[in-house]
């Protein structure tokens, strides 16, 4: 079992990653001059920063962006890729407390690797894997040993 330390389960948190704008533009593909013209119409905002220093971007905005940039690709105009990434937010939001609050640890189970997601409620000596392989994911309910 890989015990994961709380730093790392902040990562998922998205408040510990920080980009300037070149790195934002090269991870995204999208133009520095786009992101900043973003910014301006306040589509997407800096980590709030001393004055004189560089702008950072959190995880958070790297992935708004990209979604932003998803939608643009799929031929919707800029104001309503960004409704859409709006309209996304919420179950990206749900996802990320999922990996925050249940995340244990990656165990292996059968030579697979398994995201332990924890005890499951009114199952005493259970705990709730994913396990990964070729063909995707399954869950499955296992005796927590």
């Amino acid at each position: 079992m890989i015990e994961v330390p709380t730093q790392l389960k902040e990562v998922f948190d998205q408040k510990m990653m920080q980009f300037g704008i070149g790195d934002l533009a090269r991870v995204t593909q999208v133009s520095q001059s786009k992101l900043r013209y973003w910014e301006s119409k306040g589509y997407i905002h800096p980590i709030q920063i001393q004055t004189g220093q560089n702008r950072k971007y959190s995880m958070a905005t790297l992935s708004r962006v990209r979604m932003i940039k998803y939608f643009l690709d799929e031929g919707y105009t800029l104001p309503v890729a960004v409704q859409k990434a709006n309209e996304q937010k919420e179950t990206i939001s749900v996802l990320r407390k999922v990996m925050v609050e249940r995340f244990v640890s990656i165990d292996e189970i059968d030579g697979k690797p398994a995201v332990n997601m924890g005890p499951v409620e009114d199952q005493p000596g259970k705990k709730l894997v994913a396990i990964v392989d070729l063909d995707g994911v399954t869950m499955h309910l296992v005796d927590d040993k």
